[in-house]
């Protein structure tokens, strides 16, 4: 007696899951993916069963799954959700947003990096000379006795 008890409990339990795979089985053959049918009725589970009432006009209950829900989905013969594709997956790499797992340069091209470049000369830098700012003064239209030159800029060349 106790084992018939302990057999219709699990079945019991069972139910739900059952129902909830068999749904997400539909879903995915109607293209509204829901992931892997794994019986969990979760957030994505739900989102594919929003998706597919909206696209097919239906009205269904996405609280728990229901044997309505499994009706409206065996109803329909064709695929109901569209096609999305992610556009950034197909043009970079995996790793092109994410820097922490970006290639990490080769050991020649750390070395090519901090030698010094032969064929390009040293960057000589100067101040300004007064005469170089008042015709940058007389260019940015600057009143005599405005202060333009009081603070002189670097040139380097």
């Amino acid at each position: 007696m106790e084992n018939a008890d302990h057999q219709s409990d699990t079945s019991q339990e069972d139910a739900p899951n059952e129902l909830a795979k068999r749904i997400q089985r539909e879903l995915g053959r109607v293209g509204c993916n829901p992931g892997k049918p794994d019986g969990i009725w979760g957030g994505r589970t739900r989102e594919a069963l929003r998706r597919f009432a909206r696209y097919s006009g239906a009205e269904i209950d996405m609280a728990k799954p229901t044997t309505i829900a499994l009706k409206e989905l065996e109803g329909s013969t064709a695929r109901v959700c569209p096609v999305v594709a992610r556009p950034k997956s197909i043009e970079e790499p995996r790793h092109a947003n994410n820097p922490n797992t970006r290639p990490r340069p080769t050991t020649e091209q750390k070395r090519a990096a901090a030698a010094p470049n032969a064929s390009r000369p040293a960057r000589v830098c100067r101040a300004e000379t007064r005469d170089e700012c008042r015709v940058r003064a007389r260019a940015a239209g600057a009143r005599r006795g405005s202060g333009f030159c009081r603070n002189p800029i670097t040139i380097c060349e």
